[in-house]
C-alpha cells in the first residue's frame, strides 16, 4: 500500500494511503515507511530513517456497529537552503571599487580608507571586516577593489550596504576631488530549490582625483599716503615730505621670493625701495610692508602734482614671469 501527499507551502496534510475495511473486532498494527529520497546537499531534512507504526483498535458497540480507533503517526520534514559566503573582494562581487584617476606627482603614495555599513538586519562581515584600505604606490592610478571582509547569508532576501570614503587628507582644501561617496550597495540572495543560495551583487565605484591649479604667480602692491599737506587746499608745498605706505600681496598660487619693489615718481627715474619691505618672500595669501618718503621739489610745484607708481616682482618656481599690478597715488 503506498501514499503521497503534495505541498506547496509550509503546511499539515493527511497522507492518502487508501481505504481499509474491517469485518472483525481487533487490533492492527502496520509499518509505515517514507520512502522519499533526498540528495546530500538539497536543503531537505526527512523523516524517512526509519518505520512508524499505526494502530487501529477495531470495536463492536454491541449496537451491530463496528468502531474504529486509529492511532496515526507524523511525518515531519523540513527544507532549508545551504548558506553562501560572499566575498567582496573577488571579481564580480565588489561592494567598492576604487578609482584613483589623477595622483600626485610629489614622490608619495596614497592609502584610502573605507567603511561598510548595514541597512537594516543586512549581516556584515566579522571583526573589523567592516573597514578596509587601498593603496596606492608613487604615480599609481586606476581601479582596485575595496577588499572588505566575507559575509555570510542564510536567507534569501535583498540586503543594502553603503560604502563610504573616510575623507581626512584627501580633502577639496588639499586639492582632491572625489566622485560618488556613499556608494550603495544591493546583494540579492536567491535560493535555487535544491538546497543552494545564490547571489549578486550590485556595487559601485568611487573615484577621487588630484586636480593642481595652472601657475599663476601674482603680487598687487597698493600704494596710500599716510601724510597730510600743510595747506588748507591739500597741496604740498616745497620741501614738504609726501609719506607712503606700500603693501604687496601675493594673490598667486606660487611662493614668491627676491621681491623687489620699485617706486616711481613722474619725471625721476624709478628708485628701487625692497630694502624698505619687512620681508622679501611671500606664500600665497601673505603680504608685506613697506614705507616709504618724497620731499616736494621746484619740478613738483612746476608738474603741479606728485604722481607716483610702485610695482612689484620676484622669483618663483614655475617658467612663467610674476605679473604684477602696481600700485598708484596722486598728491
Amino acid at each position: 500500500m503506498t501514499g503521497e501527499a503534495t505541498f506547496s507551502a509550509a503546511e499539515t496534510k493527511a497522507i492518502n494511503l487508501g481505504k481499509i475495511t474491517y469485518e472483525e473486532p481487533g487490533t492492527h498494527y502496520y509499518a509505515v515507511s517514507e520512502t522519499t529520497q533526498g540528495a546530500e546537499g538539497d536543503g531537505w531534512t526527512l523523516d524517512n530513517e526509519e518505520a512508524k507504526t499505526v494502530t487501529v483498535v477495531v470495536t463492536d458497540n454491541g449496537e451491530g456497529q463496528l468502531e474504529a480507533a486509529v492511532t496515526g503517526v507524523t511525518f515531519t520534514n523540513s527544507y532549508k537552503a545551504n548558506e553562501i559566503t560572499v566575498d567582496p573582494a573577488e571579481k564580480d562581487a565588489e561592494f567598492g571599487i576604487k578609482n584613483l584617476a589623477s595622483t600626485t606627482e610629489d614622490g608619495k603614495g596614497h592609502t584610502f580608507s573605507f567603511t561598510l555599513e548595514a541597512t537594516g538586519d543586512a549581516p556584515m562581515p566579522t571583526g573589523d571586516g567592516a573597514a578596509a584600505e587601498v593603496t596606492y604606490n608613487a604615480g599609481e592610478t586606476g581601479e582596485k577593489t575595496i577588499p572588505f571582509g566575507k559575509i555570510t547569508y542564510d536567507e534569501p532576501g535583498t540586503y543594502a550596504y553603503t560604502v563610504k570614503e573616510t575623507i581626512g587628507e584627501y580633502s577639496e582644501e588639499n586639492g582632491w576631488t572625489i566622485t560618488n561617496n556613499n556608494v550603495g550597495v544591493t546583494v540579492k540572495v536567491t535560493d535555487n530549490g535544491e538546497g543552494a543560495l545564490s547571489a549578486v551583487v550590485n556595487g559601485g565605484t568611487i573615484t577621487n582625483s588630484y586636480v593642481t591649479e595652472d601657475p599663476n604667480p601674482h603680487l598687487t602692491v597698493v600704494k596710500k599716503t599716510t601724510s597730510k599737506a600743510k595747506a588748507a587746499d591739500g597741496k604740498y608745498a616745497l620741501g614738504e615730505v609726501i609719506k607712503y605706505e606700500i603693501t604687496v600681496t601675493n594673490d598667486g598660487n606660487l611662493t614668491i621670493s627676491n621681491i623687489k619693489l620699485t617706486d616711481t615718481v613722474t619725471g625721476y627715474e624709478a628708485e628701487d625701495i625692497s630694502s624698505a619691505l619687512d620681508k622679501t618672500e611671500l606664500e600665497p595669501g601673505e603680504t608685506a610692508i613697506a614705507v616709504f618718503e618724497h620731499e616736494v621739489t621746484d619740478q613738483d610745484i612746476l608738474a603741479g602734482t606728485v604722481k607716483n607708481e610702485a610695482t612689484a616682482t620676484g622669483d618663483n618656481p614655475s617658467d612663467e614671469p610674476t605679473e604684477d599690478e602696481p600700485g598708484t597715488t596722486e598728491d
